[in-house]
């Protein structure tokens, strides 16, 4: 078994992308409090203003785009955020290019892409709340994305995509069995047994963050 070393991140030359800060309005206190505590993205640029539109969603708005999430994958996307730019991008643009978004939550991902010029996301997400609110979103922000509401299948790697994106626990051990080169992806690994085993399996993935307890392997 091959030992998955450390790698330096380069800063990437593409063209920024928003940072995050929050306005606090119209959110409950204890809620957002504990919410708070897990969020590291208030000190940018640009002011996301989030808005209770029910007992456990909050919606936002970035130049005229309307994101209704979860509590839980806001609270992912602010504390994500910045990282999503460092490394869930592939090498080349995604203009014209087909992203498989596995574990597309609310569809913070899948805005992240549109907002990166994909052409289109194909949205897998067993989580029927989540579900839900991607499927308004993609309505209202007029996205061309194929919802699959369901866990990920190993046949879902046949799908036509040029750039994979996988953050669903256990998702990525589904790929061992996987008996073709990947397809350029950004794979989130939950424990370093499996990214070991996923990095003798496919040697085109490379070990580029290693991040609290989550380990990040590309094959851009």
């Amino acid at each position: 078994m091959s030992y998955i070393p450390k790698v330096r991140l380069v800063r990437s030359t593409r063209l920024p992308l928003p940072t995050l800060q929050f306005d606090i309005e119209g959110v409950g206190v204890m809620r957002m409090s504990r919410f708070l505590r897990k969020t590291r993205c208030l000190k940018n640029y640009y002011y996301w203003k989030p808005k209770r539109t029910g007992s456990s969603t909050y919606s936002i708005n970035y130049n005229g785009t309307v994101l209704e999430l979860t509590l839980a994958h806001l609270g992912m996307m602010s504390d994500e955020w910045n990282l999503w730019k460092e490394i869930y991008l592939p090498l080349f643009q995604l203009g014209g290019k087909t992203v498989l978004d596995v574990g597309a939550g609310s569809g913070e991902t899948a805005f992240f892409y549109f907002l990166n010029g994909a052409e289109k996301v194909i949205a897998i997400e067993p989580n029927p709340i989540a579900v839900k609110l991607l499927r308004r979103n993609a309505k209202r922000n007029k996205w061309n994305v194929d919802i699959l509401p369901r866990c990920f299948k190993l046949a879902d790697m046949d799908l036509d995509y040029d750039f994979m994106k996988m953050d669903g626990e256990g998702c990525e051990e589904l790929l061992l069995d996987f008996k073709r080169e990947l397809n350029p992806s950004i794979i989130e690994v939950h424990n370093r047994y499996v990214a070991e085993k996923l990095s003798d399996r496919f040697k085109e993935l490379k070990l580029v963050k290693v991040w609290e307890n989550l380990l990040f392997l590309t094959s851009k």
